[in-house]
């Protein structure tokens, strides 16, 4: 939400720039959207922050480029939404919120994509810019500014992922301790004894070279249990 909020701000920039009001207006309730995204209500809800950004990204991107044409390369930001959208659909099945829809977010991106094109291929902007090579200055901003974004999502995605998959290798071999290990001795059960014998028989069988047993028994220890507790007797 600030990387958006940053985009926003300097988009601002150029258009106070280029003396464009309507889209000084438009970059000022986008901020303003961003900065809504930071209340409570509003911040933990991945869905919601979700929805959000898509829209108002969408809207803001469309009219950019009806006013001052595909040439400027807004329309590039929605090729930053779409893993956005995916890293956002991870958070939120993490959590176990509402489902984001990355694929019926992904094919309304596609869509505005080609309707963008298709518009301007027909439609000249609103504001015709004469100094071409400002413009060019303007797409490669963009351009840069999309891909530092899809770089920034992809690299905090993987981190992400990383880390997630560490937690669970973690749990996964503290539940696997737990599952073979006696609780109050740490000496191995009856479930690791069994398999550690069909192991130990299968050897034997196959190297032909015996293997020993050995059983140990506190005799009596009932009575301690039954004498001074069952605490005392743990301990």
């Amino acid at each position: 939400v600030l990387s958006v909020s940053l985009v926003h701000f300097l988009t601002l920039v150029i258009f106070a720039y280029l003396s464009i009001p309507i889209m000084i207006i438009i970059s000022l309730l986008s901020i303003m959207v961003c900065f809504a995204m930071f209340l409570p209500e509003i911040g933990n809800d991945y869905s919601m922050i979700v929805k959000m950004i898509f829209s108002e990204s969408i809207f803001y991107i469309f009219s950019a480029t009806i006013c001052i044409g595909w040439s400027a390369g807004f329309p590039l930001y929605i090729f930053a939404l779409i893993p956005l959208t995916y890293y956002l659909s991870y958070l939120s099945t993490l959590r176990d919120d509402n489902k984001i829809s990355t694929v019926g977010f992904s094919i309304v991106a596609t869509i505005a994509f080609l309707s963008m094109r298709l518009y301007s291929y027909f439609q000249e902007p609103l504001y015709r810019i004469a100094n071409t090579r400002f413009l060019n200055y303007i797409y490669m901003t963009n351009a840069c500014i999309t891909i530092s974004l899809i770089l920034l999502c992809l690299t905090v995605f993987t981190s992400t992922i990383t880390y997630s998959e560490s937690t669970l290798k973690a749990r996964n071999s503290r539940l696997s301790s737990l599952a073979i290990t006696d609780p109050l001795t740490g000496f191995y059960n009856r479930r690791f004894m069994v398999d550690h014998l069909r192991q130990a028989i299968y050897r034997a069988e196959q190297t032909g070279i015996p293997f020993s047993l050995l059983l140990c028994d506190i005799d009596d220890f009932k009575i301690i249990n039954d004498t001074y507790g069952h605490n005392c007797g743990d301990q």
